[in-house]
């Protein structure tokens, strides 16, 4: 008899409890995965625009550093000519 009510609970557990709880979890369970996927994609479109970012800061710098060695060599150029001039003045 007590082993007759133990089988009857544990089926009942089987199949009533066990299915609920299951579906529970799994409710949970995929919208924590729904907002975990969000959240990942939130990032990879900001890393994505950090890239961008990056790549037209680095050309930028490129062509600053370009501009600047035509600014040093027209520097130079213009000190060579100074002292030229200057020497012919001192004569």
């Amino acid at each position: 008899m007590k082993n007759d009510r133990l089988q009857v609970l544990a089926q009942f557990h089987r199949e009533v409890i066990l299915p609920d709880v299951q579906r529970i979890v799994d409710d949970v369970y995929g919208k924590l995965r729904n907002e975990m996927y969000t959240q990942f994609d939130g990032v990879y479109v900001r890393f994505d625009r950090m890239e961008s970012e990056y790549y037209a800061l680095k050309s930028w710098m490129s062509r600053l550093d370009e501009r600047l060695a035509r600014i040093e060599s027209e520097v130079q150029s213009l000190n060579v000519r100074v002292s030229h001039v200057e020497s012919e003045l001192q004569c």
